[in-house]
């Protein structure tokens, strides 16, 4: 996202013309001059007239054209157009789901005896601070012959004994990758620098033609070592609910049924149940996450794209993944909202009212994460509205872009920032 600081065009004067000093005329020749004098006189007068009404019919025609213009909602006066704000009775919160979600693959029948596994294991830590904790995204990649089935990945810390888990099992195939998913852990209650390693619940199968699963003799990895930040402390910034341009332009670009947008929403909710739930708000964020890349505007503009151009491109920076993800959950009968920061752009969207269960609510993310990690919301005189920030978070409710912790007990906020924008996503917008 890019801003640019408008500067008022410059006046350019008309240059000043000196009259030139009139020469002698004899006497007999004056008549005549007198005359010819007169006769220009005439001309340059017709000659302004006819300037002025030229220009009085120009002034005139870009009136009208405005006035065409404001007619038909293309261009607004300064005042003519006031935002309409949502409402409660605007508003459609998502279910909360109380069983856990089908996923992963069913575990295999394990058989006598061990075998090697050789495997690449990838994360993607999101910073960590303390009593807040952090998470990664885990990735492993089978390296050998035959096929693994990885049922869970382990992070274990040296503040933790015990460890935390993440996720669903997968079977993943000779050099074939696949995400295990979202490993959320709490931080030690004190900053510094800890020691940590990995423990894989791995199995491997064998290269015979019984094809037995066999239980790994490798399931752990060498220590490593993070960094835990302290928490932070954040001043006051300004924030703006509405803005007229803002709002204009997100809800002109949020179009829940663009090109694209009917199938990725089916797409999305027809493997989680026949209810707009919290399944599938999550389920939209991982997708958009992993299958939109981030692609950078040009450095001399700021392109905001309608959500058919980014999935046919396959990508586009922080608005372009706001607008597809609020206008998935528009389709869905949602709401959303598009939320501007100092150089980024996340969405929001709505969890329900003052009184939610927030409780009900983590529990039900974390059955569909398969760990339990903690969710970044804003609460308003409408209710709660839950991050998701796909450039820069690592899961629905994850810290946004400059998210920090504030204490160790939940709290977070926008580090260095310069200013919030708050656009609601109205339904039934036409500008």
């Amino acid at each position: 996202m890019r801003t640019t600081q408008y500067a008022p065009p410059r006046v350019q004067r008309p240059p000043v013309i000196a009259e030139d000093i009139p020469e002698f005329v004899p006497e007999e020749d004056i008549a005549a001059e007198q005359a010819e004098a007169e006769e220009r006189l005439r001309q340059r007068r017709r000659s302004r007239v006819n300037a002025v009404v030229a220009t009085v019919a120009a002034i005139m025609a870009v009136l009208i054209l405005l006035a065409i213009l404001a007619n038909k909602g293309i261009i607004h006066g300064p005042g003519s157009f006031t935002p309409t704000a949502l409402g409660p009775e605007d508003l459609t919160a998502p279910a909360v789901p109380t069983m856990p979600p089908d996923r992963g693959d069913p575990s295999p029948t394990v058989g006598i005896g061990r075998l090697p596994a050789s495997y690449t294991l990838v994360w993607v830590p999101s910073p960590v601070y303390a009593g807040y904790g952090g998470s990664m995204r885990v990735n492993v990649t089978n390296t050998g012959r035959t096929s693994i089935y990885v049922g869970s990945v382990r992070m274990v810390p040296e503040w933790s004994t015990q460890g935390y888990v993440a996720g669903w099992g997968h079977e993943i195939a000779a050099s074939g990758t696949h995400p295990i998913g979202l490993l959320a852990f709490s931080g030690p209650s004190t900053p510094g620098n800890f020691s940590y390693h990995f423990e894989l619940d791995i199995l491997v199968q064998s290269d015979g033609p019984r094809k037995e699963w066999m239980r790994a003799t490798n399931p752990a990895t060498d220590t490593m070592r993070m960094d835990v930040l302290p928490t932070e402390g954040i001043g006051n910034y300004p924030v703006y609910h509405n803005d007229p341009a803002i709002y204009r332009r997100a809800n002109d670009l949020v179009r829940p049924n663009d090109t694209g947008v009917p199938e990725l929403a089916d797409a999305i909710s027809s493997a989680l149940g026949g209810e707009y739930d919290l399944y599938w708000v999550a389920a939209l964020f991982d997708w958009a996450r992993e299958n939109l890349r981030y692609v950078s505007d040009p450095s001399d503009d700021d392109i905001w794209s309608p959500p058919s151009d980014t999935l046919l491109a396959g990508g586009g920076d922080c608005e372009d993944y706001a607008i597809v993800v609020a206008s998935v959950v528009k389709h869905w009968g949602g709401d959303a909202r598009f939320y501007i920061i100092s150089k980024h752009a996340f969405a929001g969207i709505y969890l329900g009212p003052p009184g939610m269960d927030e409780t009900a609510v983590a529990t039900a993310l974390n059955m569909f994460q398969g760990t339990a990690a903690r969710y970044a919301w804003f609460k308003d005189a409408l209710g709660y509205w839950i991050i998701a920030d796909g450039t820069s978070s690592l899961y629905l409710g994850g810290l946004p872009y400059n998210g920090v912790a504030t204490d160790l007990l939940g709290g977070w906020d926008i580090e260095a920032a310069e200013y919030l924008y708050i656009t609601d996503i109205v339904p039934g917008y036409t500008g």
